[in-house]
């Protein structure tokens, strides 16, 4: 509890309220509308910090994603925060999470998703998630600045994100802000 007034203070980082724009954006999106958004800038640039603040304020999913993540490793980072059981294949774990995300209406932040994006059956298994989701649940896409490109790569996942938005390094207010907090 005792971070709460440093969240509220964060929340007015540019950055972070630009990743809010875009989960609202993706939330309140007309029926029919892909709900995949990517957000994507140079390292320190606040994204981490962006998704931790947007898990908060709209109690998402986050995965945080490694280079030496596998299948399963991604089903279990999936299952954890939702007290979902991680038993039964790839996609029995599928059906389970995707049931459970269409209920609950979470979106999902996948942090350094560039990893995901460079790995064909992990960026597959993203997309196989969004499909059982219904495709209505929010999917956050977040990393590095070459992420757009990568995704580029994967043609039907590419064609699904309706909101690219790109970090912006810190501005002078950002650094007012920070400098109250933490000066």
């Amino acid at each position: 509890m005792k971070n709460l007034p440093r969240v509220r203070d964060l929340a007015e980082l540019e950055n972070v309220q630009r990743m809010a724009e875009m989960v609202a954006e993706l939330s309140f999106a007309p029926l029919g509308q892909e709900r995949l958004g990517c957000f994507h800038g140079f390292s320190g640039w606040g994204k981490s910090s962006s998704v931790e603040i947007c898990e908060l304020a709209y109690h998402g999913v986050v995965v945080e994603c490694t280079e030496s993540m596998g299948r399963r490793g991604l089903m279990r980072r999936l299952c954890e925060p939702m007290g979902l059981p991680f038993r039964g294949t790839i996609d029995d774990l599928l059906i389970t999470v995707g049931a459970a995300l269409l209920e609950s209406g979470r979106p999902v932040f996948f942090d350094d998703a560039q990893y995901l994006a460079a790995n064909r059956q992990l960026i597959g298994i993203v997309r196989d998630l969004y499909k059982r989701a219904k495709q209505v649940v929010p999917f956050i896409l977040v990393g590095e600045e070459g992420l757009p490109r990568l995704l580029s790569q994967v043609e039907n996942v590419h064609n699904l994100v309706s909101v690219w938005t790109a970090a912006e390094q810190c501005s002078l207010d950002d650094a007012f802000l920070l400098a109250d907090i933490y000066a």
